[in-house]
């Protein structure tokens, strides 16, 4: 998310495991954040992670880990 234009900020609560995205709607808008969070393995919302990206995680990222499960 840091090199999609138009984001101004994202915060990772990892208590809750929710990114709140601060963006310019200008140049930005939720379905382009979606796709790219998608695409690094992660769901979205209603759009579930993409199985390439999701292969790439960490051992530790991944919704089957010790860690993630805390």
């Amino acid at each position: 998310l840091a090199f999609e234009k138009g984001v101004k900020e994202a915060n990772l609560d990892v208590a809750t495991k929710v990114v709140t995205i601060k963006y310019n709607p200008k140049k930005t808008d939720v379905a382009k954040l979606k796709a790219n969070i998608v695409k690094t393995g992660y769901d979205a919302d209603d759009v579930t992670a993409d199985p390439a990206g999701y292969a790439k995680l960490p051992s530790c990222c991944k919704k089957d880990s010790k860690m993630m499960n805390q």
